[in-house]
């Protein structure tokens, strides 16, 4: 099982040593809803298939909107194709 990379990175922000801003980063890929391989190159058909995030990645979502608190902010790193825009919360 693949597990996601979740980070916090914690900033001072202000002249106010107490008050710290938490960023979460989330790291996220797309995947395919289904799989379907062209039989001659064996690459993956993107095309008419609609894009998800990866199971994973998205509980590792779900845990930073837990975790982030009022003034904290979550940063969503992910790489792939255009498409990967639709996909995004």
């Amino acid at each position: 099982m693949r597990s996601s990379l979740t980070s916090t990175v914690r900033l001072w922000v202000g002249d106010d040593p107490e008050y710290l801003m938490m960023n979460i980063v989330v790291c996220i890929k797309q995947v395919s809803e289904e799989v379907r391989l062209n039989k001659k190159t064996g690459t993956l058909i993107r095309e008419g298939i609609r894009g998800v995030i990866n199971a994973c990645d998205k509980h590792a979502l779900e845990l930073a909107v837990t975790l982030r608190e009022k003034g904290d902010r979550i940063t969503l790193i992910t790489m792939g194709p255009l498409q990967v825009e639709s996909s995004l919360p």
